[in-house]
């Protein structure tokens, strides 16, 4: 009876242990176990004010792409190491190729960005506005608001998002 007792005490421990771990660290062994895409993101494009529908065929780097009911793009990449990733646009009907670039501080970082993209080809300018959201390392959504307004005067336009 006394090593039958010493088990369950055993077990017990063990029981309260595993969960005390999963209520501590749920949010973080969530993240880290994550298996689906860690940068997922919307863009809408408009040029001189009216909207722009990007050609899915256009959307380079990314690992699935589809145009929603509103005609923005929607995009998703795997982005499971660290390192930088780019999701190509095209031209977006301007002489420029538009790239949205992330950059993984962590593997374990999910990204979740929306925006919209103005492209005003008289002033030679894209503003881009909305917010891209990241997890911290304890498993808590960092949200950021972006509002930028680039001229492209370069080869390419890059428009960073995430923890660049």
């Amino acid at each position: 009876m006394n090593k039958r007792k010493g088990i369950l005490i055993t077990l017990a421990v063990i029981i309260i242990c595993i969960l005390a771990a999963v209520l501590l660290f749920g949010g973080q062994l969530r993240w880290r176990m994550y298996t689906g895409d860690r940068i997922k993101g919307t863009v809408c494009v408009y040029i001189d004010g009216a909207q722009y529908t990007v050609d899915p065929a256009d959307v380079k780097q990314a690992d699935s792409v589809r145009i929603n009911d509103s005609g923005a793009v929607e995009y998703s990449l795997k982005a499971d190491e660290y390192g930088a990733y780019t999701v190509g646009l095209g031209k977006c009907g301007t002489e420029k190729d538009i790239y949205l670039k992330y950059h993984q501080f962590n593997w374990w970082n999910v990204y979740r960005s929306d925006i919209t993209l103005n492209i005003d080809i008289k002033e030679n300018t894209v503003t881009c506005k909305g917010y891209s959201t990241s997890l911290d390392e304890w498993g808590h959504t960092v949200r950021t608001d972006i509002d930028k307004t680039l001229t492209m005067v370069e080869e390419n336009v890059f428009i960073f998002l995430g923890s660049v």
